[in-house]
Formats: structure tokens, sequence, C-alpha cells
């Protein structure tokens, strides 16, 4: 009797994780900085990238998963504050793109050999839903601890809010008119200038203007990202032509040119 009634204890505590309600992602600590980068990966691009270069393969492209909506391969890499203000005269802004939090916490526990230490444990239903928009969250990549011990965990978010926010953007872009275009182009050659307008029909002007289309491999001819600015003050509301910065990328080399592939499984 003890054991079951432990039991029903420990499934009721985990129904409730399961509905608790979405919380605002708010930094509690540094939180004088002006947008956040929510990258984006192209799951067979990046794979494609990997084999291609010899990296060895992840787990997560050793098999991928056939997916029924060829948008489902648009991935959730990150979501990256910008460098606070407060720290600007004493670090330039590559360097804070490199080390992040390790910057400011002292400690680079980034690449310290156990980087699937579960420090910053996740409710279940956010660890559910991570499982459908990071392939990388897994027992062998661990990309969400990387991920939080560099861009979240100095500005003290709440690590579930921290990805429960980064999640949503994710299907909200792959709901839009972008998502629509890398549903109909998957495996096809595309230009360019059709990218940026599927993205201008999905979120205006300043978001088509200022995204950064990565593409790599042979050439640098496929497609493997897509980094969007998003305003510190907007990332809880709903994406719209209102919530896009300004793109402070430095690194040129890492752009689509003219045309490119979006590669398939």
């Amino acid at each position: 009797m003890k054991r079951r009634a432990l039991f029903l204890a420990l499934a009721a505590l985990l129904l409730l994780a399961a509905q608790a309600p979405a919380q605002d992602l708010k930094p509690r600590a540094w939180g004088d900085f002006d947008q956040y980068v929510l990258a984006l990966t192209w799951q067979p691009g990046f794979c494609r990238d990997m084999q291609e270069a010899g990296r060895g393969l992840p787990v997560e492209c050793e098999d991928p998963a056939a997916l029924r909506d060829p948008a489902d391969n648009l991935t959730l890499h990150g979501l990256w504050p910008s460098q606070p203000r407060s720290i600007r005269p004493q670090l330039e802004e590559r360097d804070w793109n490199g080390m992040g939090c390790a910057y400011l916490l002292g400690d680079n526990d980034l690449n310290d050999g156990d980087k699937c230490d579960p420090r910053y444990p996740l409710r279940p239903d956010t660890r559910q839903e991570l499982a459908r928009v990071m392939p990388g969250a897994n027992e062998s990549t661990c990309l969400e601890h990387y991920e939080f011990a560099k861009h979240g965990v100095c500005f003290n978010f709440d690590p579930d809010a921290y990805f429960l926010t980064a999640a949503r953007l994710d299907r909200e872009v792959k709901a839009s008119a972008l998502g629509k275009f890398l549903r109909g182009h998957a495996g096809t050659k595309v230009r360019l200038t059709d990218f940026r307008a599927a993205l201008e029909a999905a979120y205006g002007k300043t978001a088509a203007r200022e995204a950064d289309i990565l593409c790599a491999g042979r050439g640098n001819a496929s497609f493997v990202e897509i980094r969007l600015p998003i305003l510190r003050d907007r990332v809880n509301a709903p994406l719209s032509a209102a919530s896009f910065g300004r793109s402070t990328s430095r690194n040129t080399k890492k752009q689509c040119g003219a045309s490119f592939l979006l590669p398939a499984h």
C-alpha cells in the first residue's frame, strides 16, 4: 500500500508539472542587453556538413527520423542574449560571442569533460518539448546543457522558461510563411531572394533584411542555419514585424550566396 501511495503521489506531481502554466522569460541578472538571437538549425544541412567535414556524426545524425512535415527539420539550436551593455567597455563583442556566461561567471564550465552533467534540471514537460524541437538534446550530445551553460545561467533565467520560450519561437517560425517555403522546397535549390521574400511575408522587411542565413558544405552551398535577432522586450509575445532587431553578425564567410540547396534527409 505504501509503495502504491508513493507511486500515486509521484504521478500526481508529474501531472502538475506537465500542466504548469507557461512562464515569461525574464533575466534576473545582467538584464541590460538589447536582444536575443534565435538560432534555428536546418538539420539535414547540419548533418550533411558534419559528414562532409569528416568530423564524426553526432547521434542525432546517425539515424535521422523520417519527418512527416519537412519544416520540422528547422530545429532549435539556441536562444542567445546579446552582450550586456555594462560589460561592453571591457569585452569585445566577438569575445562575448565566444565566451558568453563563462566571462561573467569567471569559470568556463562549457568544455570541462562532463558536458552532460545535469546541472540544470528540467521539468518532464520541458524535456518532452525539447525532444520534439531540439535533436541535440540527447544523452550523448547534451546540447541543452551546453546552451544553458553558455547563454542562460549567468542571466539567472528559469531553465524551463528559457527552453520553452525558445521551443515556442521555433514552432512559430515553422508555422509561418517561411515554414511553408521550407516545406515546399526541401531537397531543392532555392534563391536567396526567394528565401528572404518568404521571411518578409512572415514577419516583414526588418526580419527579412536582418536575418543571418548561413550555409556550409562544399562551396558553402547548403543551408544550415537561420539566426533571427529578437528584441529583448518582445521575446514573450507572438512573433510579429515588431519583434525583430538588427543583426550584429560580422561573419560574412558563412552567409549563403545567391542560390543554395535546402538539403533533405
